[in-house]
């Protein structure tokens, strides 16, 4: 036996973490805006999304995924009741040229 399995747990663990964290530009293409935008989301004084840095790090803060699906859950409204939703125009099927 080569002993590998060990690193083999490892290299799966890690995967499972980088899939339980998001990106700066993950959160942007989620929620379908700019970079700059969750940027700006991050530093606001008022419920910021919660992305994490070390202390001397420069670039790349995470955010765990569980904690952006509560800021989101606070953050937002159903669709029905925003200004979009209420807005939006509701097509109906045409009948041209169906026979009933």
């Amino acid at each position: 036996m080569s002993g590998r399995g060990g690193e083999e747990e490892k290299v799966i663990y890690v995967l499972q973490m980088a899939q339980d964290y998001l990106t700066i530009a993950d959160v942007g293409k989620l929620m379908h805006v700019k970079v700059t935008t969750v940027r700006e989301l991050a530093l606001r004084d008022v419920d910021p999304i919660p992305f994490r840095i070390f202390e001397d790090q420069r670039r790349n803060p995470l955010v765990h995924a569980d904690e952006f699906k509560l800021w989101w859950d606070r953050n937002t409204v159903p669709y029905k009741d925003s200004p979009a939703g209420r807005n939006a125009t509701v097509y109906k099927r045409s009948s041209h040229g169906t026979e009933h």
